[in-house]
């Protein structure tokens, strides 16, 4: 068998990925997080998790933290209120959708893609 402890390796990479996505599914019922990273000035990735959902957005703003980077978290209920006052419609089953500067998708899909990845390793081609 070619590439056996390769396969054992990407198997294990993706079945621990999976386990930290479903913890990070988990929680986004209870907190929102989100990983900023600036790119300019003025525009940041931001990566995070709402409920059931999680999104890549390219924000355009004025950068007020000191350092390059940013991690911040909320209760899921301030997160609901926001989006209500904003007038959307949150949806906690989590929903694939293109929001104008990024991508939200549910939570579900990425821990499927992985556990897919894990076990795709292991079929004879």
């Amino acid at each position: 068998m070619k590439f056996k402890k390769t396969r054992i390796v990407f198997s294990v990479f993706c079945g621990v990925l999976c386990l930290l996505l479903m913890g990070l599914w988990t929680r986004s019922y209870f907190h929102c997080d989100q990983f900023l990273l600036r790119v300019t000035s003025h525009t940041c990735i931001d990566c995070g998790s709402v409920p059931g959902e999680l999104r890549i957005r390219y924000s355009n703003f004025n950068w007020p933290f000191p350092r390059n980077w940013d991690y911040i978290t909320s209760t899921t209920q301030l997160w609901v209120k926001c989006e209500k006052i904003a007038g959307n419609s949150p949806s906690m089953l989590g929903s694939f959708r293109y929001t104008g500067d990024g991508w939200q998708f549910p939570s579900w899909f990425a821990v499927t893609i992985t556990l897919c990845a894990a076990i795709a390793a292991y079929q004879r081609v």
